[in-house]
């Protein structure tokens, strides 16, 4: 499965797989776990991302080491502020229930 985001210029895309998106992950992880927490948190919350302020650099920082694609470090930002599918892969979004669940109340 891949992912789309809109690129930095007009008209240009990047594709990204999900192997890459959980490496960016798991480097915040153990790179940067103070950030990947308020991150997580804001997302859970909801707040505005623009309340993490200058953390913001250690994403950059971090993700800069590793991925030398910029567009990729920049769609990955784009796509936490779009709240995409990131949120999922983030358990930030709860799941929906499924359906088919005879317990679901209807």
């Amino acid at each position: 499965m891949t992912s789309e985001i809109e690129g930095k210029q007009p008209g240009r895309r990047r594709y990204w797989t999900d192997e890459e998106i959980r490496e960016a992950i798991a480097l915040l992880q153990a790179q940067a776990p103070n950030f990947w927490n308020d991150l997580s948190e804001t997302l859970r919350a909801r707040r505005d991302l623009d309340t993490l302020g200058a953390k913001w650099a250690t994403f950059h920082r971090v993700l800069g080491a590793r991925f030398s694609d910029d567009d990729f470090i920049g769609g990955l930002d784009s796509l936490l502020w779009q709240r995409g599918g990131l949120d999922d892969i983030l358990g930030a979004r709860p799941p929906l229930r499924d359906l088919n669940d005879p317990k679901r109340s209807s």
